[in-house]
């Protein structure tokens, strides 16, 4: 005999299963958690949130709609199916693995497919946009904070020894905080926001701009200063922004970031790992060797050994065992997919990166689409693009590849592709 709360408790999961509605926003809900904590959540987790979205995701609902793509974001999806295909085949069939090391890495490309299915599927509605943008802000205020809280117990020292807190690698931890910023940048441009809500947004900001800062990486300072020259632009062309900008708040926001930027330099660490990295940025004109801290070195290496199997490369191997400087990737994403794929592999890949990002930047050029997606893909894509230029993200890890790929693939979904989506300016 069941006891009444066990009774009420099969009542509502029999209502909840019973109303398609309900499920649905439930299935989207999770899927939109595996992306936006799965930056640094474990593989696993992501993965069930996403195949119990799919589960509870019935009938028509699995339906999708590409009439109302316009022909860049048609061109875009060729291009990424043709990518994928080609990352899928050609080291299966010509790579120098094993064959069974072969067809485990079949696994990455369509893994990465399974999450543009998701977007596709579940990306159709302002609900979708609003909970995205609010668990996004949440993930990335979470992740700064509990780093920042790591680095002060750390002192604030250099530690490329030492993994960060929810990730492994330092540059990692520099790219998870701007891939989430602009969702933060975005909500201040939003009308309706109250005073407070900015305050706290702008706070955040800040936060997650010092972690980014703490990484004491030029990659991620380069990157974040190439999405600030579109960010800033754009937000000034916000009315929400023009309006609220005055001399007392432009006064305040320069005297916080004096302050903080004061308080830094009295942190012994802090200066000397800021100034080693300014010292070295400008080092562009004089030594460039020194500049990219050896990398050139690297990337001729690596090219030598891309012209060696430049037509098909050489599958999934480990690059570590090729390379006779002994770096685990050629610290370039497009060199990298060369060496795995061959050049082919590489001009589809940047293909792809690039007609994504002229799908989303058409949106926000051409049809003066004001809403947050095409923003946030495009801010994406130029982090990627600019820091896969002397990082390697073609063969990274899951946690960074499936939610970069999700994001930059929002270009597809159908709330991108409504009629009316523009706010005036």
């Amino acid at each position: 005999m069941d006891f009444p709360y066990v009774a009420q408790i099969k009542c509502r999961v029999r209502g909840f299963m019973g109303d398609d509605g309900r499920r649905f926003r439930m299935a989207q809900t999770l899927f939109i958690f595996s992306i936006c904590f799965g930056w640094y959540l474990p593989d696993l987790l992501r993965r069930v949130s996403l195949f119990a979205a799919l589960l509870l995701t019935k009938g028509k609902r699995r339906d999708i709609s590409t009439d109302r793509w316009d022909s860049f974001t048609k061109f875009a999806m060729v291009t990424l199916c043709v990518f994928l295909a080609w990352v899928i085949l050609d080291p299966m069939l010509f790579g120098d693995e094993a064959l069974a090391e072969r067809l485990k890495g079949v696994a990455r490309p369509i893994e990465v497919a399974l999450w543009v299915y998701g977007v596709m599927l579940y990306a159709r509605d302002d609900f979708f946009v609003k909970r995205m943008s609010a668990l996004s802000i949440s993930s990335g205020i979470f992740f700064a904070t509990v780093s920042f809280i790591q680095r002060a117990y750390l002192g604030f020292a250099k530690t490329d020894e030492i993994e960060w807190v929810l990730c492994k690698y330092t540059l990692h931890a520099g790219m998870i905080i701007l891939a989430l910023l602009p969702w933060l940048f975005y909500k201040l441009t939003e009308a309706g926001e109250s005073r407070r809500r900015k305050q706290l947004l702008a706070a955040g900001i800040i936060e997650m701009v010092i972690v980014a800062v703490l990484t004491y990486y030029l990659t991620i300072m380069v990157s974040l200063a190439a999405q600030l020259l579109f960010i800033v632009p754009y937000m000034l062309s916000s009315r929400e922004i023009r309006h609220s900008l005055s001399l007392k708040n432009f006064s305040l926001a320069l005297l916080v970031l004096i302050c903080v930027f004061s308080a830094a330099m009295c942190v012994k660490d802090i200066k000397k790992e800021v100034f080693d990295q300014y010292r070295q940025l400008s080092m562009i004109n004089r030594d460039f060797s020194d500049f990219t801290t050896k990398r050139d070195e690297i990337w001729t290496e690596a090219m030598d050994l891309v012209r060696l199997k430049k037509a098909t490369g050489f599958g999934w191997v480990d690059y570590y065992d090729y390379s006779k400087i002994r770096k685990p990737h050629p610290h370039s994403s497009y060199i990298e997919a060369a060496f795995h794929t061959g050049m082919l592999g590489a001009l589809l890949y940047f293909a792809s990166i690039a007609s994504l990002f002229i799908a989303a930047a058409k949106k926000i050029v051409v049809d003066k689409d004001r809403s947050a997606v095409p923003f946030v893909v495009v801010s994406i894509l130029i982090l990627f693009a600019v820091a896969g230029s002397v990082e390697s993200f073609f063969y990274v890890r899951r946690q960074i590849m499936i939610p970069f790929w999700s994001t930059a693939c929002l270009v597809f979904a159908p709330v991108m592709c409504e009629e009316k989506r523009t706010n005036p300016l």
